[in-house]
């Protein structure tokens, strides 16, 4: 505490120049906390994922027909089999874009979503309904009885017709595997209005597996069986679907920390050149501070703290306004993208805060060294 008088006066030395790295350290960790936040929600969300899960798909063509399904019961390992298929297109006056997911009566079992069982019965015998999540009906404003149309390319119905309109028969739970919210419709309405020669096609399947099964083995014995078919399959995880979701495009864990450690670098550069002269202008002062028996463990002890203040206050603040700003920022973003919402925890104001000690260390490294190489008489020396 008797360090605090000279540490405030190296610190108010420069007012102006003081509360502008102080702003400057909390812009860098404002975007640190936001890309290292996001960096984890990501890695959650896969690590999230089901293990007892399975994706199969064709391997080649846009499609799988219908009629695997039986077969698909009969692998080792498979407790329940559900077949998918997509109906994409825009919506409302703004035309923004969504997907209504349409399943048969096995994805209740295969790929439960947390629909009660009255609900997906009376899914299941409304073939143009469509059950929307609590989350989906309020950014869509949609309640029950409303016709949500999806406007899709002509030649994607059989009779030609540019839209697939839906009945809204109820608003269900959200589930944490659709971030966004989920829409889920009938596979029948799906079939029914495809062109004729696609009417037996759907997208793919997904598998429920038994409690006993490992996802890769059961993934290889689908593929495997198929391989020597007319409609090879490519079968993987629920968490490998996840993980390569957010790598379609760009691969997220990647870019997370390519953009945060650029915030990192420029706090970095800021500091380093704020102490370094600082500590230049003072030289004489540290010739005297180690006249009057200051040792070089203290004098060095004084640059860390005069670095490491407003390092350390500037990752609180940044940190802090990156937690209230995550969920604001988030609405900014495309839904389609499926990126996931940024959750600054524990785990990043850890990461944060042991970033600005590191941050403060490196930044006075070259000062201590100029200080720690030179004598008093040589400090006094420099004016």
């Amino acid at each position: 505490m008797k360090y605090l008088p000279l540490i405030a006066s190296a610190l108010w030395r420069r007012p102006t120049e003081t509360v502008f790295t102080f702003l400057a350290v909390t812009a860098g960790f404002i975007l640190f906390a936001s890309m290292m936040g996001l960096n984890v929600t990501y890695q959650r969300a896969i690590e999230g994922a089901p293990e007892n899960r399975l994706f199969v798909v064709s391997r080649f063509s846009n499609g799988l027909p219908v009629g695997l399904e039986e077969s698909l019961r009969r692998i080792p390992g498979v407790a329940s089999v559900g077949a998918w298929a997509s109906v994409c297109g825009h919506y409302g006056a703004e035309q923004k874009f969504t997907c209504v997911f349409t399943a048969d009566d096995g994805m209740q079992a295969a790929f439960p979503f947390p629909i009660d069982a009255v609900n997906w019965k009376l899914l299941m015998s409304t073939v143009d309904g469509v059950l929307v999540s609590h989350k989906s009906a309020l950014a869509m404003d949609l309640k029950v009885g409303d016709v949500l149309t999806l406007v899709v390319p002509v030649t994607f119905r059989g009779d030609g017709a540019p839209s697939w309109p839906f009945k809204v028969i109820g608003i269900v739970p959200d589930s944490p595997e659709w971030a966004h919210g989920y829409r889920v419709g009938n596979l029948k309405y799906f079939q029914n209005n495809r062109p004729l020669p696609l009417q037996g096609e759907i997208a793919g399947f997904r598998l429920g597996l038994t409690a006993t099964a490992r996802a890769n083995e059961v993934a290889r014995t689908v593929d495997r069986f198929f391989e020597n078919s007319g409609t090879p399959t490519n079968s993987f995880s629920a968490r490998e679907e996840a993980a390569n979701s957010y790598r379609s495009v760009i691969d997220m864990a990647l870019l997370t920390r390519l953009v945060a450690g650029a915030g990192l670098f420029m706090i970095l550069y800021l500091t380093a050149n704020v102490i370094a002269r600082a500590v230049k202008e003072r030289t004489p002062e540290m010739g005297v501070l180690q006249a009057i028996g200051f040792s070089n463990g203290r004098l060095m002890a004084l640059v860390c703290a005069e670095a490491a203040i407003p390092c350390l206050l500037g990752a609180a603040f940044g940190t802090w306004i990156a937690t209230l700003l995550s969920p604001v920022s988030h609405r900014w973003l495309p839904s389609g993208m499926g990126l996931p919402e940024a959750t600054v925890s524990a785990i990043v104001w850890g990461e944060a805060l042991g970033a600005a000690a590191m941050l403060a260390l490196l930044s006075s490294a070259l000062p201590i060294l100029m200080l720690w190489r030179r004598r008093p008489a040589e400090l006094l020396a420099a004016s």
